[in-house]
C-alpha cells in the first residue's frame, strides 16, 4: 500500500496545532518523510507528549538507535508530515501492529519469516 503525505500537516509549520489538537488523546500516527517517501508508524497513550518529545532536539540526539529520530535530525522537521491514523484508547499495540503490517514502514520494522519485529 502506498502512503502519500497530506501537505497540510507539515510537522514543523503546524507544530502548535499538532500539539493543541492532540492534547489528552491516544492513538496511532505516521511521520512521513517527504524527501525519500519513507515513514514511521508509532503509538502513544499521550500523543501530545510524544510529539513534544520529537520536537526536543536533545531527545533526538540521545536516541541514536532510533531510525525516526535520526531521520528527523538528518532531514529536519520541515521535511516531515504527520498523519493521525486513528485515535483509540484501547489495544494501542494491536492497532499499531495492524498498521505496521498493512503499510510496512521503512523507519520502524524489519520482517523475518513472516514475523514483524518493531525497531524503536
Amino acid at each position: 500500500m502506498i502512503i502519500k503525505p497530506n501537505n497540510n500537516n507539515n510537522f514543523l509549520l503546524n507544530k502548535l496545532d499538532i500539539l493543541k489538537d492532540n492534547k489528552d488523546k491516544s492513538g496511532i500516527y505516521i511521520l512521513y518523510n517527504i524527501i525519500n517517501n519513507k515513514f514511521y508508524i508509532g503509538r502513544s497513550k499521550n500523543l501530545r507528549n510524544r510529539f513534544i518529545y520529537y520536537y526536543n532536539i536533545n531527545n533526538l540526539n540521545r536516541n541514536g538507535n532510533s531510525r525516526i529520530c535520526n531521520a528527523l535530525l538528518i532531514y529536519g522537521y520541515i521535511n516531515f508530515s504527520l498523519e493521525i491514523l486513528e485515535y483509540c484508547d484501547k489495544s494501542l499495540a494491536e492497532r499499531e501492529q495492524y498498521h505496521i503490517y498493512l503499510f510496512q514502514p521503512e523507519y520502524n520494522i524489519r520482517c523475518k519469516k513472516g514475523k514483524i519485529y518493531k525497531l524503536l
